[in-house]
């Protein structure tokens, strides 16, 4: 290897994992990752050790594999940015590996340029970003298709029982990898003539040894997985797709480009230059790559008799993984296509070596030629460092307003009516670092209960903390823990807030800590479906309501594969009755009304009216957004001017098409900024 190939191979790798490993804890930690990672925390403290893995509820159970290898780096510790510094150090092998395939099967411009475009790519880097198997699928993929390279064209007979072994893996990580089972079998009928029975025998065996708790547990259930699996495939016959089969293969190829290009566009800081425009070179590289790959495929193959076995093997990486996972008829999210990472950027390599190869062999200039090189390294680097700046733009932006935001583009298939969230706009998922941080401090003023935790401390920002199912609440709390405390809590958007908040105590990041005596009281609130006239009175006769506490959320079950149940409700529209005390100077008491629900249109829930001792009150603000699993929204009135000395009876209706949603109802202590 010549030196300035080493120290440009060094430039990549350094650059790389500069963006993959920092900003390590600004990615997601909700439902899913809180149950891998108590299963795994349990595995590495030695209190369990489960024979089966992820489980999809009436679909399939994947093997555990994924469970004991994020074992491992929680042994050193139960903070979960560990094996998120885990995983992006195995994508890290992933880049050097895809350069190491481009540079001894194709050339080492092919090499480098893969290396380095997949380095920064940035829906590579954010998946990467938080703790959850599809985050492994680079790696192992890399391994599968190095080792399947060396067995095929080097004849390295040891790649063929590694890339069997990879591919075992990738089958208890992510269905996904299926389409890669195909691709072994047809790479094996078509570019190998001779086969290595006994490598093949003993990548086999590691994959029966690797599935035997998996086997186990099928077992137990009467090999459940094949009538899920059957009844899987009858559901998708009932779906009504949006996209055709036509249009799905070229929304999987420039999917991972666009949902980048739409990210930029919902900064609220400042934006990485140019990006929008240097996406659409790469997809446009990209594409463009993969047919004159494709003709000039197709040309040897008429010239020599024979397919060229190392770019036939990169299109049927391409071709078949596309191809068998656009057949998901249900949602279908841009990570199924992390198994094509690298052959995108090889594509390009490809590509670009090809070209400077043409002016060398026909005969242009030293001076020339030299050109084309430093152009070819111009639009290279104008691309990695255009994608740098805009990962560090997204970090900015997570640090700035406290959550990641993704666009909804990120389901590529939206099936009608199995996926909920049928409208154009961002999902926003708290960042990891901040489900901790507000955790910890809460924890620290006072040593709650998790009764008392989930019932005195309010927000949709600690809706969206919820989300991690209680995880941090569980690995945070030290010391003896208390059932009740007189203090409730909010948690706080700044950005939603800015003012004067009184009881604010602790800032952290773009969230503000609320500590106070509540005015409410939460423990008597009713609600009825059939209120009768006068509802909202101070005289009306409540004894026949149904008493419910607020807020109305349930605990979470950290085992199971499914989101925390929303609260269920007699009917809909549901009317509320509830008492505020009024005991001094409480002008700036503002009221928040606080729903979560599923995003469905149909069902959307809404308040319809607020009334304050018979008297409606407007709204002065109203804010809603969309969580990947959920919807929230509050409603805030502003009711201190209009309290009564003593008990105030506050009485409001609640409408939507659906009688499962949460409610809660706190209190903001609040002085506008003026101006």
């Amino acid at each position: 290897m010549a030196k300035w190939e080493k120290w440009l191979l060094v430039g990549i790798l350094a650059l790389s994992a500069g963006v993959r490993l920092t900003g390590l804890d600004l990615g997601w930690f909700m439902m899913d990752q809180a149950r891998d990672a108590t299963e795994a925390l349990k595995i590495a403290k030695g209190q369990n050790f489960p024979i089966v893995g992820p489980i999809a509820r009436n679909l399939y159970a994947l093997g555990p594999l994924y469970y004991y290898v994020i074992a491992a780096p929680f042994w050193l510790s139960s903070d979960p940015w560990v094996v998120v510094l885990f995983i992006n150090l195995l994508n890290l092998v992933s880049v050097y590996l895809a350069w190491r395939i481009g540079r001894e099967f194709f050339s080492p411009t092919a090499g480098l340029v893969a290396a380095a475009l997949y380095g920064v790519f940035p829906m590579a880097v954010v998946s990467s970003k938080g703790l959850w198997n599809p985050g492994l699928i680079p790696f192992f993929t890399v391994i599968f298709f190095y080792a399947l390279y060396s067995y095929l064209i080097a004849g390295r007979a040891w790649g063929l029982t590694v890339a069997i072994m990879a591919l075992g893996c990738l089958l208890q990580i992510h269905l996904s990898a299926l389409a890669l089972g195909l691709v072994l079998l047809l790479s094996l009928l078509l570019f190998r003539q001779s086969f290595a029975w006994r490598h093949a025998l003993a990548g086999l065996a590691f994959v029966v040894i690797l599935f035997v708790p998996y086997f186990v547990f099928e077992a137990q259930r009467d090999f459940q997985a094949f009538p899920d699996a059957f009844r899987f495939i009858g559901q998708d016959s009932q779906v009504v797709a949006r996209e055709s089969q036509l249009e799905m293969p070229w929304k999987a190829l420039q999917g991972p480009f666009n949902i980048a290009v739409r990210m930029a566009q919902g900064f609220s800081s400042a934006r990485a230059p140019f990006f929008t425009p240097v996406q659409r070179l790469e997809l446009a590289l990209f594409v463009g790559g993969f047919f004159w790959v494709f003709l000039s495929t197709i040309r040897r193959w008429r010239q020599d008799g024979a397919v060229p076995r190392a770019e036939g093997l990169l299109l049927l990486w391409i071709v078949v993984s596309v191809s068998v996972l656009i057949q998901k008829k249900q949602a279908l999210a841009w990570y199924y296509f992390d198994l094509l990472y690298p052959a995108q950027f090889l594509v390009i390599g490809i590509v670009t070596d090809r070209a400077l190869q043409a002016t060398a062999r026909k005969g242009f200039t030293r001076l020339v030629q030299r050109v084309a090189s430093w152009s070819v390294a111009l639009v290279v680097g104008l691309i990695v460092f255009t994608q740098i700046f805009f990962l560090a733009a997204l970090r900015r932006e997570v640090l700035s307003v406290g959550s990641l935001r993704l666009p909804t583009e990120i389901m590529l298939r939206f099936p009608d009516p199995l996926w909920f969230i049928q409208e154009r706009g961002f999902l926003e998922i708290m960042a990891m670092k901040y489900k901790r941080a507000l955790t910890e401090a809460i924890l620290a003023d006072s040593p709650l209960d998790e009764a008392a935790f989930h019932g005195q401390i309010h927000g949709s920002a600690f809706e969206d903390l919820l989300e991690d199912r209680g995880f941090f609440f569980h690995i945070l709390r030290r010391g003896e823990t208390k059932g009740g405390t007189e203090a409730h809590y909010a948690v706080l958007r700044e950005r939603d807030w800015p003012g004067s908040i009184e009881g604010a105590f602790r800032k952290i990041g773009p969230f503000w800590l609320v500590k106070y005596q509540p005015s409410i009281r939460s423990s008597f609130w009713k609600n009825s479906d059939r209120p009768g006239p006068g509802w909202f009175d101070r005289t009306f006769d409540d004894s026949t309501w149904t008493a419910k506490p607020l807020p109305a959320r349930n605990l979470p079950d950290r085992s199971v594969y499914a989101q925390t149940p929303l609260s269920s409700w007699g009917g809909s529209p549901i009317y509320c009755r509830g008492w505020i005390e009024a005991n001094g100077m409480i002008d700036d008491l503002h009221l928040i009304l606080a729903l979560r629900d599923l995003p469905l249109k149909a069902s959307r829930h809404g308040i319809e009216a607020l009334y304050l001792n018979g008297r409606r009150i407007e709204p002065i603000a109203s804010r809603s957004y969309l969580t990947p699993v959920t919807r929230s929204t509050e409603v805030v009135y502003e009711v201190g001017p209009s309290l009564n000395r003593g008990l105030n009876l506050i009485a409001f209706e609640v409408a939507g098409g659906y009688p499962d949603f949460d409610l809660d109802v706190y209190e903001v202590r609040w002085r506008p900024e003026k101006g």
